[in-house]
């Protein structure tokens, strides 16, 4: 956290995006660790970040339980930071799984992270992204399962709905 803090404040234009992994309530101990060090080192990262997916808990709401893990990391950024619900809202963000995740019987629909963009327009979150470009399109006969998304979808669905998010 120190050293993101040096290149933070010594190249103002550099952006820093700390990016992890999550329970689907929010950040585990390690997490909150993580970014209370970052509150403590002066650390004004441009936005915290979950990866909400392989839980290993088989088929779950996954735009539910991106909404809560994120709804987690905000508390966790707010709590260390000192920051109100909304600010801290604009300091943390998720990288959603596009398809079929590496935990069996999970799957991010596009239905599921279109519902995750509207939760992300209506609290302003300053990262919306998902894993893997490469991933977006539905696999072919032979396809390597991650050259593509494993589901049902048009090549670029998950990278248009995407393009739509303005923050």
């Amino acid at each position: 956290m120190d050293a993101l803090k040096i290149i933070k404040t010594n190249n103002s234009d550099v952006k820093v995006y700390v990016t992890f992994g999550t329970t689907p309530t929010g950040p585990d101990s390690n997490g909150k660790d993580l970014i209370k060090k970052g509150a403590a080192a002066g650390l004004n990262a441009d936005g915290w970040a979950v990866m909400p997916f392989d839980y290993d808990q088989g088929a779950v709401d996954m735009a539910a339980t991106t909404k809560s893990a994120v709804d987690g990391l905000k508390n966790a950024v707010a709590s260390a930071y000192g920051l109100s619900s909304d600010a801290a809202y604009r300091k943390v963000g998720f990288s959603s799984m596009n398809g079929i995740t590496d935990s069996a019987g999970e799957k991010v629909t596009l239905a599921n992270f279109r519902s995750m963009i509207s939760y992300a327009t209506s609290h302003h979150l300053a990262r919306v992204s998902f894993w893997s470009v490469n991933r977006d399109r539905k696999c072919g006969s032979g396809t390597d399962p991650d050259a593509c998304s494993g589901i049902s979808q048009n090549s670029w669905d998950f990278t248009k709905a995407l393009a739509a998010y303005t923050g």
